[in-house]
């Protein structure tokens, strides 16, 4: 049996179709308001604020940490920021322990066994507290209200809408190696006033 191949005449606005997507995809990404676009559909497909790292200019980012936070953090760097926020977001325990270094290594083992007790109790509240804004991300809704592009930076104003809470959100964006990117990691706190 020959495999039937499709008549020309339906082949063609098959083609073309497929080309007029492919390419309104591409343009929805060399716009902020579809990078946003594209950035919102990630996290609330995946319901986890780990998403949004992707989304992050880290070196922008890290322009805004104090430089004695960073030193107690151990971030020299953009892409060790984008890490730590990984990290943390996965797993909070560790955030607490990297608050504390010099403190915990100093003390008598009783009581840096007590200490290390009260730390993971800590992060198993605040591993719990993530989990329950994960879960609120996939009932919130993101509006993108306003872009404005100004060469490589754009402002955007949100409207975030959960049941029946609203609270508006103020994004900034950088163009990086043509990519749109969020300046600072702000989005993935959003969720944060739903309580």
């Amino acid at each position: 049996m020959k495999p039937q191949i499709m008549p020309k005449n339906i082949l063609t606005p098959l083609i073309f179709v497929l080309l007029l997507v492919c390419s309104n995809n591409a343009a929805a990404e060399e716009s902020a308001r579809g990078a946003l676009q594209s950035m919102i559909a990630a996290m609330k497909t995946s319901s986890d604020f780990t998403t949004l790292t992707h989304y992050v200019d880290w070196d922008s980012a890290l322009t805004s940490l104090p430089a004695e936070e960073r030193t107690r953090l151990n971030i020299k760097n953009g892409e060790d920021m984008r890490e730590f926020f990984q990290m943390t977001l996965k797993n909070p325990v560790e955030l607490v322990k990297r608050r504390f270094p010099g403190q915990l290594a100093a003390l008598p083992p009783e009581q840096k066994a007590m200490l290390e007790g009260q730390m993971a109790g800590l992060g198993a509240m605040l591993k719990g507290k993530i989990e329950e804004e994960e879960d609120k991300l996939r009932e919130t809704e993101f509006i993108i209200q306003d872009v404005q592009e100004n060469g490589t930076s754009a402002k955007a104003r949100l409207l975030t809408r959960y049941r029946d809470k609203e609270k508006p959100v103020n994004l900034s964006l950088v163009r990086k190696n043509n990519k749109w990117l969020l300046s600072s990691p702000g989005l993935i706190k959003t969720p944060e006033f739903m309580e």
